[in-house]
């Protein structure tokens, strides 16, 4: 096909065109001065791609992406074609979007999550999320070979002997008992040990028990007011140490029965660290013959004696908190320290006596401990029925339930028994409930808005808290006047969604691992932690509650908003005491803890280590 006559004509010019452009472009940068404008020419374009085209999208990113997560990263990933600008602009919206729908909340090392004044969604949502985490990434070994290394990691040293019964009648999903209360005895040499532990025999409210040849004898202290407790205790312990004594080495051993007996002054606890990291031990020639051992400098002259010279209560001041603040939640699995809390001495009737001066580290055991005492923790046998859990949880009452005896406290202030001051500050007529404080109201969306509120304006309907009895030795006559009494007869724990588990010396006081097998969900309050709580896992299998109760408006208010979690976590509280705090979780806390004491109660320590298993 012949070409068009007016393309013919536009081909020449087409071609003269760009062979003109190449003859220019010869000239321009290979003439005389050709150089110098390469050079410039090359320079402005270099520029120009690092001004407009690369603003860091390997540098500023890749840093920003180090402290981002993967869902960011996909995120930038797809905006790499905006510019840098656009891109940063949008990450800061998302930033702020997210703080308003997450409150921003802070965990410190003093036990406590502090929530700040933001209209999001209700913080709980994210406390109860974290704690269930936490326990999903939990290990526990499914073989002894991996109960051994474990164990190897944790603490240096083979286990005990007494260990593989121990792994042996522990059911898989249970937790391993912790013997962490025993190291900071380690560095006592088997003579001191021995010495100290003679020391605490026949003291008030103990009881001794002597292991040998795998056989249990011993018992409580000769007939004194209040010692059928102890010689109640003392039975079912036996009991059940004629189970496991074979297991375990020659020792023997003295049991508070009622309460902690040790707190531990600082410097002593800080020296015990030192012997144990380098390795040491200190004896009886090291201790000397003097009547505090050799260990004047240990004496224990105030409850203050027991923290670090830059510890709030020895400044003292509390924790200055943050003017946005709003409300505080207990999340550690720990009790907490009056150390960093100062008011907390205040706030227990364990604290407003005189401190116990044993001025050296005597190996007492115990059932509890606060954050301050050094008593080694034991198992606690229940000696009275546990409580029923035939009512299924939608026929349960919405209300918190406690029943318990009453009890002026050993202090002049009644207030200072915790179950006193709750029941006062829900009691209108007391200048107590006169003080409002923050409240997180829940809404219908997740969300919640902050009130100042009086607790009994919220608790008053919500809560059932009587007195069964006088469990004080003065008489509780004048106490019907203020508090609310009932007959011991219409306790009915197991009716109620919620129960509180409280701080208190009595006897005849429901324990924490009952009040969990009762299927109804557990609010504890208290400074003190045994055995079965150090087990469980606070917003879990309990609901921490703090000493001053500030903490309690806003959780229960949660609770009855969000009845499926509160029922979440009364079964997962119930499964654990059911499967592992029963006749065999006691038996193994035994095991653990005395077949590691009796090691180092015995001269040859490495003669009752456990041997490797074989693969």
């Amino acid at each position: 096909m012949p070409s068009s006559p007016k393309l013919e004509a536009t081909l020449p010019r087409v071609h003269i065109v760009r062979r003109g452009s190449v003859q220019v472009a010869k000239r321009f940068f290979l003439g005389r001065k050709g150089f110098r404008r390469t050079l410039l020419l090359s320079t402005f374009i270099v520029l120009v791609y690092y001004t407009f085209f690369k603003q860091s999208p390997r540098g500023e990113y890749d840093m920003q992406f180090m402290e981002e997560t993967d869902e960011d990263i996909v995120q930038h990933t797809s905006q790499a074609r905006r510019s840098h600008r656009e891109a940063r602009l949008e990450r800061e919206r998302e930033r702020e979007w997210n703080s308003r729908i997450r409150p921003p909340m802070t965990r410190s090392d003093d036990g406590l999550v502090r929530v700040g004044d933001w209209d999001g969604r209700h913080p709980l949502f994210e406390v109860i999320a974290t704690a269930e985490q936490g326990t999903e990434l939990d290990f526990r070994p499914l073989t002894i070979g991996e109960a051994y290394e474990a164990y190897m990691t944790t603490y240096g040293r083979p286990p005990p002997s007494s260990y593989p019964e121990m792994f042996s009648i522990l059911a898989p999903q249970c937790p391993i008992p912790s013997v962490s209360s025993l190291y900071l005895y380690k560095p006592l040499a088997p003579d001191l040990l021995r010495s100290y532990e003679t020391s605490l025999e026949g003291s008030p409210m103990t009881i001794t028990i002597i292991i040998r040849n795998g056989r249990a004898g011993g018992g409580a202290a000769e007939a004194e007011e209040g010692m059928h407790v102890a010689r109640d205790i003392s039975r079912h312990l036996m009991n059940i140490l004629l189970e496991v004594g074979e297991y375990l080495p020659d020792l023997r051993f003295t049991l508070s029965v009622d309460f902690p007996r040790n707190p531990v002054p600082y410097k002593l606890r800080e020296d015990m660290a030192d012997l144990l990291r380098l390795g040491e031990r200190f004896g009886i020639s090291e201790a000397g013959d003097d009547d505090n051992g050799g260990n004047g400098v240990y004496n224990f002259r105030d409850w203050s004696e027991a923290c670090a010279a830059n510890d709030p209560v020895n400044k003292g001041v509390e924790i200055k908190e943050h003017p946005n603040n709003t409300v505080k939640f207990i999340h550690a699995n720990r009790p907490l320290s009056p150390c960093r809390h100062p008011s907390l001495f205040t706030l227990s009737d364990y604290f407003s006596g005189p401190a116990p001066n044993f001025g050296v580290l005597v190996p007492v055991f115990a059932f509890s401990q606060t954050a301050i005492n050094g008593d080694i923790l034991l198992p606690r046998p229940d000696t009275s029925q546990t409580i029923p859990s035939k009512v299924p949880w939608g026929k349960k009452s919405p209300t918190l339930y406690w029943r318990g005896p009453a009890s002026l406290g050993g202090s002049t202030d009644e207030l200072v028994v915790p179950i006193n001051r709750l029941m006062a500050m829900l009691d209108q007529r007391r200048n107590l409930a006169s003080g409002k404080q923050h409240v997180l109201v829940p809404r219908s969306d997740d969300r919640f808005e902050v009130q100042n509120k009086r607790p009994f304006e919220l608790l008053s309907t919500r809560v059932d808290l009587a007195f069964t009895s006088c469990g004080d030795r003065t008489g509780c006559d004048d106490m019907h006047e203020r508090y609310r009494f009932v007959d011991v007869s219409e306790t009915q724990w197991e009716q109620a969604k919620f129960v509180l588990d409280i701080e208190s010396y009595s006897e005849s006081t429901t324990s924490f691992r009952q009040l969990l097998l009762s299927g109804s969900l557990v609010l504890r309050s208290s400074l003190f932690q045994d055995f079965w709580v150090s087990q469980a896992k606070p917003w879990v299998h309990y609901i921490p509650i703090q000493p001053d109760f500030s903490d309690l408006p806003t959780i229960l208010l949660f609770l009855e908003a969000n009845d499926h979690i509160a029922k979440r976590i009364a079964t997962a509280g119930q499964v654990l005491a059911r499967e592992c705090f029963g006749r065999s979780g006691i038996k193994a806390g035994l095991l653990a803890v005395l077949g590691e004491y009796g090691r180092m109660w015995n001269d040859g320590r490495s003669d009752g280590d456990m041997a490797r298993p074989v693969r």
